[in-house]
């Protein structure tokens, strides 16, 4: 409505210097030439047309996407491994070569909700190791994980310490590696264990160095931390968890629209589920709903189908990826009140739900399985064929000018003439309010102005032309001069289903018919 209504701003003045006198002169003028279609009003990208030319809004989105990342969780884990003198010892000699007895450990890696995972690919991750040397000789360090692997080779830290400068200020070391493309197994020494891994670390004298002194107060300490790890692959059992996720499908601004009554004639939003994850699944406890959030309105789906449980089955592994399950839910008029929620005028479709991991155990003996480029999603299509009835329906906004003055214009009263050419099938009634800038007071300038629809021949509309001519004075004027704005209402209605095309349009000229008077 912004783009109907233009003033003309003339200033006028002169440099020469005469006798003063004043002229009052009557302006008759075009000031704006506008045409408005309703591909003007609504983004192209959602409009498209049917086989009769008449237009539809196609509206797709993703409202869920899960990836590997939300489904397994890894825990930053820090391990540390070390060698303190035993108890009764308190004091030994050691000599070059002496080998420090740390025995082979395992290393339990933390998941969250339970997940057991056997064997991974990493696709990010970082280890860092921090190592501790309280003596005062160098020890040479070999720390192994047998099957974190790459390219068949087991990782390995290889180091030497440097000895501590003194009794009490130990040598530090730290190091870090990068993980990527990383080969887990998670078996365990007997090959059925679960989120284990074997380490072995060795700690000797260096042969080079000197005989050194260790009490039963120094520890040779070798700290390991596991960051950030995110897998590109992973087998295992996922657990059984719920996830609670919620979503939206935005839908185009209808901020300016109100008490408004529109029947649809009908509509469908599709939901593609596709399940990508070697993992069952069950959706439950949904909610959907239509929210205008500017009348505090809503609507909940009835539908059968997404009011209930629904089952997702598990995708097959092809060995590098996975084949997703697809499921269609198609909610249309027929099967649900798509049409009633739709016909709020909503400016989002809201959806929250429970999704629940492995509803029935462990049925696959711990072969779930996810790739990342795999994962869960729900894509949203909605579809909307714009054939309607249209009962009443306003639509507001307000206009704000600002003019410019001169001491040698004044402006008198006058008109601002509106000639109107509307092809839409809609009669359209305005009223228009001066609200001065302190908001407090305000003008009906016109009120229930009828611009008639065009005249319906079959599925052609033949363009009705009217003329609105709305009086304003110099206060009126005056008062948009000093920040004062227009309320503009426009109440839309139809004789019965109409089919919006993209031809329709509204040509609108605004013409002044206003006297000024001008010092000279």
């Amino acid at each position: 409505m912004r783009s109907f209504f233009f003033f003309l701003i003339i200033l006028l003045s002169t440099s020469c210097q005469r006798e003063e006198s004043s002229w009052d002169v009557d302006i008759v003028a075009p000031i704006a030439k506008v045409e408005i279609k309703i591909t003007d009003l609504l983004p192209d990208s959602i409009l498209g047309t049917d086989n009769n030319g008449g237009l539809f809004l196609s509206i797709s989105t993703e409202l869920i996407n899960l990836n590997p990342d939300s489904i397994i969780t890894l825990k930053d884990t820090t391990i540390s491994n070390g060698y303190t003198l035993p108890p009764p010892l308190v004091a030994l000699n050691i000599d070059p070569g002496f080998p420090f007895p740390i025995l082979p450990s395992n290393l339990n890696l933390e998941t969250g909700n339970n997940i057991e995972v056997k064997e991974a690919i990493v696709f990010s991750g970082i280890i860092t190791a921090i190592m501790i040397n309280p003596l005062e000789t160098p020890l040479d360090v070999t720390y192994i994980i047998p099957k974190l692997t790459l390219a068949n080779e087991s990782f390995t830290i290889t180091e030497t310490l440097p000895p501590a400068e003194n009794s009490n200020t130990p040598s530090v070391t730290e190091r870090s590696f990068n993980l990527s493309n990383y080969h887990l197994d998670l078996t365990g020494d007997l090959g059925i264990a679960s989120n284990i891994l074997n380490q072995s670390l060795s700690v000797i004298n260096s042969p080079s160095a000197e005989s050194v002194l260790i009490t039963n107060t120094d520890t040779v300490k070798f700290n390991l931390g596991f960051e950030d790890l995110s897998f590109q692959y992973a087998r295992g059992y996922f657990g059984n968890t719920m996830i609670s996720e919620s979503s939206g499908l935005k839908l185009h601004d209808f901020n300016s629209i109100h008490s408004s009554s529109i029947e649809l004639e009908e509509a469908s939003l599709t939901l593609n589920i596709s399940n990508g994850v070697g993992a069952d699944f069950r959706l439950s406890d949904a909610s959907y709903s239509a929210v205008n959030s500017l009348d505090n309105l809503a609507l909940t789906f009835d539908n059968d189908d997404i009011n209930g449980v629904i089952n997702i089955t598990r995708a097959i592994n092809l060995g590098t990826e996975a084949s997703p399950t697809e499921r269609e839910i198609v909610l249309n008029e027929s099967n649900s009140n798509i049409v009633e929620l739709l016909s709020l005028a909503p400016d989002s479709l809201n959806m929250a739900f429970n999704l629940e991991i492995n509803p029935l155990g462990n049925t696959s003996s711990s072969n779930d399985f996810i790739y990342r480029q795999n994962g869960i999603s729900i894509l949203g299509d909605l579809l909307v064929p714009l054939r309607m009835t249209v009962n009443d329906l306003s639509i507001s906004d307000s206009l704000q000018f600002n003019f410019s003055s001169s001491d040698k214009v004044k402006w008198s009263d006058g008109e601002i003439i509106l000639l109107i050419e509307n092809s839409f099938p809609l009669d359209i009634e305005l009223d228009i309010q001066l609200i001065e800038s302190d908001l407090n007071n305000s003008t009906v300038l016109i009120n229930n102005a009828l611009i008639s629809s065009c005249e319906l021949n079959g599925l052609d509309c033949a363009t009705a032309e009217s003329e609105i001519r709305i009086p304003v004075s110099s206060t009126d004027i005056e008062n948009l001069q000093n920040g004062g704005l227009l309320l503009i209402n426009g109440t839309f209605s139809s004789e019965g289903e109409i089919i919006l095309k993209p031809e329709y349009f509204i040509k609108i000229q605004a013409i002044i018919d206003a006297n000024i008077i001008v010092g000279i």
